[in-house]
């Protein structure tokens, strides 16, 4: 039989603990995306989201700080060739890159500098939950 003491360290190991959890994003793109997020004592800490497209691929990654801000960047690229021949990173072009800060409700604090800025934090925050409730 477990006491309380050994429970109430349990439950203070697993708040402690890195998770990484990856979350599919619908709706953004027929050839659909993927985000890898990083959580830290239950609090999302980073994320890097693949957006991928019929023409290429975006690349985002944002990083949580403790003051309610997020600092993203992106890269955008372009195949290429036609979908079905990527096999490889060389099979891609860096057309745009970028970084911008933004807080959580997606509230851009700097403006980024390139065009064809795309606001997807939206339904990232949609589909990403900020805190995993049973860690906290």
């Amino acid at each position: 039989m477990k006491t309380k003491d050994h429970l109430q360290t349990t439950q203070a190991n697993i708040r402690s603990t890195d998770t990484t959890v990856s979350f599919s994003i619908d709706g953004l793109s027929s050839e659909g995306s993927e985000a890898s997020v990083h959580y830290v004592n239950g609090r999302i800490s980073t994320a890097k989201w693949s957006i991928f497209g019929e023409t290429g691929q975006l690349f985002i990654e944002y990083k949580f700080l403790t003051d309610g801000t997020v600092k993203a960047s992106e890269k955008k690229y372009e195949y290429k060739t036609d979908l079905t021949s990527v096999s490889s990173d060389s099979d891609m072009e860096l057309i745009s890159s970028f970084c911008c800060t933004l807080d959580t409700n997606g509230i851009l604090r700097s403006k980024p500098n390139a065009r064809g800025f795309v606001d997807v934090f939206a339904a990232f925050k949609k589909a990403v939950p900020f805190e995993l409730k049973h860690l906290r």
